[in-house]
């Protein structure tokens, strides 16, 4: 069957409008949310490029609708370090067990988000370093597990980053990671005319989501955010965990 005529069904439809209102309202979860049913419909090695194109379509709709929020001068560490770590993080696809490190950082997602949830948190004094050190290793697992969002969701959750500083700046840095990626990716053939299609078509189901998840974090208190982030995060080290095990 065509995947052309596949991905507008219901169940891909559904899925991309459920990842993008996550997305709009945490700034994070879209891969996490849509990737287990894009599978369904298309190759793994189609998968991975188009969610790097909704991915940043919907992440840059965030940042325009949060720009105020923008500090770019406070972490502008966390900017230029993600995009050497993601270099650096490809190359550690043919040195290490995938598996193995995806597993690592399921753990360390789950058992750091709920000790951020039960309140064991501590505010790193040394801000600027600190988010230099994140940027590096969220972007080195970005680049060779595709999970470069804990890391930085974690770091920023216990400095208790404002909800909208953290949405706009955290949506700016996955905006960063995916505009550098995208060479490498038309380079290898990834990204091709069909993609691009298949990217358009989901455009306004996307952008529908992305806009309800803008207008629902308005609504949400700044605690309540908090707890659905690290509940996120939870999630996906979950799913990581299960990844490694080869049980998904």
């Amino acid at each position: 069957m065509n995947p052309l005529c596949s991905l507008p069904s219901l169940v891909g439809a559904c899925a991309i409008f459920t990842a993008s209102v996550i997305s709009g309202l945490t700034g994070m979860g879209f891969a996490l949310i849509s990737v287990p049913i894009l599978i369904l419909f298309l190759p793994p090695r189609s998968v991975v490029p188009l969610i790097l194109l909704l991915s940043g379509i919907s992440n840059l709709l965030v940042v325009l609708k949060t720009r105020k929020w923008l500090e770019p001068g406070r972490f502008l560490p966390l900017l230029v370090t993600g995009v050497i770590g993601a270099t650096l993080g490809t190359k550690l696809l043919v040195l290490v067990d995938t598996h193995s490190m995806t597993m690592a950082i399921g753990l360390v997602s789950v058992l750091s988000s709920l000790g951020l949830l039960l309140g064991l948190g501590r505010p790193v004094r040394r801000e600027q370093l600190g988010l230099a050190c994140t940027g590096l290793l969220s972007g080195m697992l970005g680049g060779s597990t595709s999970m470069s969002g804990p890391p930085v969701i974690l770091f920023l959750a216990n400095q208790a980053v404002e909800k909208q500083v953290l949405r706009a700046n955290i949506t700016l840095y996955f905006v960063v990671l995916s505009v550098s990626a995208l060479p490498s990716q038309i380079a290898s053939n990834l990204i091709g005319e069909h993609l691009v299609t298949y990217a358009v078509v989901l455009l306004p189901v996307l952008t529908l989501g992305t806009l309800l998840g803008i207008k629902l974090s308005a609504k949400v208190e700044e605690e309540a955010f908090r707890k659905v982030v690290l509940s996120v995060v939870t999630v996906a080290g979950v799913t990581a965990i299960a990844s490694g095990l080869q049980v998904l």
